[in-house]
């Protein structure tokens, strides 16, 4: 029996795939204030910026920092800002 698929190939692209304008980058991966109180109450200097990537992935594309993976540079430039 053929496995059926709910995302064509494109859907799937644009939904998951990292955003590649700064524009993009900016909507889907900024931190809310209550974000950055959260990151700053409960995480070391050395821990921070761990967090605050994977608090970003959480929202786009909607799962964490897995192993192996590499973070766009945009992404990273965001946060570090």
């Amino acid at each position: 029996m053929a496995r059926r698929t709910v995302l064509t190939g494109d859907e799937r692209h644009r939904l998951f795939d990292p955003p590649v304008t700064d524009r993009e980058v900016a909507r889907h991966h900024t931190l809310s204030p209550d974000d950055l109180e959260w990151i700053d109450a409960r995480h070391g200097p050395s821990n921070q910026p761990g967090a605050a990537v994977q608090t970003a992935l959480l929202r786009h594309p909607g799962f964490g920092w897995r192993a192996g993976e590499v973070v766009a540079v945009a992404v990273l430039r965001l946060l570090a800002d």
